[in-house]
């Protein structure tokens, strides 16, 4: 699974505080998340971001009547807390944080997408979204067993989110939990036959335990949902490569690179695919492109064994 992202989430938030008080949404915060989401649909999401600022804001900081005002500062005496800091804090504002925190997550601004998730669940400790996105936050830092952590308590609170199964699935195939990630995905797949991610992961779980007529399936299935995918072509040119196809493979892995060029399993497939085809100068190319230090041991291996295959395969002098 590449850290990929490849998905929105829903999510939610609040405010750091020592005392909260709720009290009643103003109009003009409504207002603003409904502009928010009108300006996101749209495709705006700077001016979505700051209509929802704005609704976090207002909803934050209410007009209290005096009489509301005392009875949060005597709760607050009473229990021993500091009476200098009362912050309001409406229900209403976790909606806004919920997709400022989208937009973060969206213009990869982990931090604070990470900060608005945070929020979600001081406010709201049993919100199941807002484990899922910060989830695929702590997945896009590399910290894997948080991401876990998040998604399995994600699908604890609800057990029909289908991007939390799509997402530990993946996660669970990249650490070679493979029944797992398959259990996961099939999962996810029942709930949400048309997700293309799912495939594709469930098509890297089926490539690493060799079963490639399965892998292929799945990737070719991922591509008929979603052409763009970059995962899925690089997916399948490593099953056309692992069938003995190295010219079908190279278009796949071509095709993997112009959607994503950053993609260093690509590169090493189909350097290897080059090198089974004698086209040395590519492969070298390729294998130059794979920066990536724990691929450096497998690249070798790999590379020894396609240049054995290259000598079995070369025509016998009579």
């Amino acid at each position: 699974m590449s850290r990929h992202s490849y998905f929105l989430f829903m999510l939610l938030t609040i405010i750091t505080v020592r005392s909260l008080t709720y009290a009643q949404t103003p109009e003009a915060a409504r207002n603003a998340y409904r502009e928010g989401m009108k300006t996101y649909e749209q495709g705006d999401l700077n001016s979505a971001l700051r209509l929802f600022t704005r609704a976090i804001e207002l909803s934050s900081h209410p007009n209290l009547s005096k009489a509301e005002l005392r009875t949060s500062w005597t709760n607050s005496l009473e229990s021993g807390r500091d009476t200098s800091v009362i912050t309001i804090v409406d229900p209403f504002v976790a909606d806004a944080y919920l997709w400022r925190g989208v937009i973060y997550y969206r213009k990869r601004e982990l931090n604070e997408a990470s900060a608005d998730f945070n929020q979600a669940l001081r406010i709201s400790p049993r919100l199941a979204p807002a484990y899922l996105n910060r989830g695929s936050a702590k997945y896009a830092f590399g910290d894997v067993t948080g991401a876990l952590a998040d998604w399995d308590r994600a699908i604890k609170l609800d057990g029909g989110l289908q991007e939390a199964y799509c997402n530990r699935g993946g996660a669970r195939v990249e650490i070679e939990d493979l029944e797992g990630g398959v259990a996961d995905l099939n999962k996810a797949l029942e709930l949400n036959p048309q997700d293309a991610t799912a495939y594709c992961h469930r098509g890297y779980a089926w490539l690493k335990k060799k079963a490639l007529s399965r892998a292929y399936t799945d990737f070719n299935r991922a591509l008929e949902l979603n052409p763009e995918m970059a995962q899925a072509y690089q997916g399948r040119g490593a099953v056309r490569l692992g069938r003995g196809e190295p010219e079908t493979a190279v278009l796949d892995l071509n095709r993997a690179l112009e959607l994503n060029n950053g993609l260093m399993l690509a590169y090493m497939n189909r350097g290897l695919a080059f090198l089974l085809l004698h086209k040395d100068d590519e492969a070298e190319q390729d294998f130059a492109r794979v920066t990536n230090p724990t691929l450096q041991d497998e690249l070798r291996q790999r590379i020894q064994l396609a240049k054995e295959l290259r000598k079995q395969s070369a025509p016998r002098a009579n």
